[in-house]
């Protein structure tokens, strides 16, 4: 998450000032000052203006979480990704006693990596019923293809007849589509359908 950059002291100020009057160039100040020819620019550029050495106010609307409020609110979508921009906002207005906007909670979760998708699916099964499945994969991996031309492959699908199974989106960061918390679990029952084996 992006950091507010370190202020200037006056004395520093004072030096870039000087070095500016004694003709050097910004890259030459921001090699001695070890900083940015933004910063260099910024500073002799505020100077001109107002004649002044403090940090010249900055324009735009001021900020409605401080950092550690946004860093809050990254940790509630890592806990549960499902939850929508709109919950997390009425949480936050009540948590922290200001009225926070969800676009405010969209802007913040975006700006972190963050992008509302469609939830991944699988079907939900058992630790025992993956430890087996690990099993069998580990067991027939390496078999030839002589085996599998004696093998017979079933397989089934569902059709929903009243409904679809609906969609959930999350908000997860690129490439974590199948992190355990991003999932929606899927079930073979409810909703209404008929399953489908061949």
């Amino acid at each position: 998450m992006g950091r507010r950059r370190a202020e200037r002291t006056a004395e520093e100020r004072k030096i870039i000032l000087s070095l500016h009057s004694a003709n050097k160039s910004y890259a030459e100040i921001g090699e001695i000052m070890t900083l940015s020819l933004f910063s260099i620019r910024s500073i002799i550029k505020c100077f001109k203006d107002v004649s002044c050495l403090q940090s010249c106010e900055r324009s735009g609307r001021p900020r409605k979480l401080s950092f550690k409020e946004e860093a809050y609110m990254v940790r509630k979508i890592k806990k549960n990704p499902k939850l929508t921009s709109t919950k997390i906002a009425a949480d936050l207005t009540e948590e922290l006693k200001k009225h926070v906007h969800q676009k405010t909670v969209q802007r913040v979760l975006i700006g972190n990596g963050y992008k509302s998708r469609k939830g991944s699916k699988k079907p939900l099964i058992s630790n025992a019923n993956k430890k087996n499945r690990l099993e069998f994969a580990k067991e027939y991996k390496n078999k030839s293809m002589d085996f599998c031309d004696k093998v017979l492959f079933i397989d089934e699908c569902k059709f929903n007849i009243f409904q679809s199974d609906g969609r959930i989106r999350v908000w997860r960061k690129a490439n974590t589509e199948f992190d355990k918390n991003n999932i929606s679990n899927t079930v073979k029952h409810g909703g209404g359908g008929v399953m489908v084996w061949a």
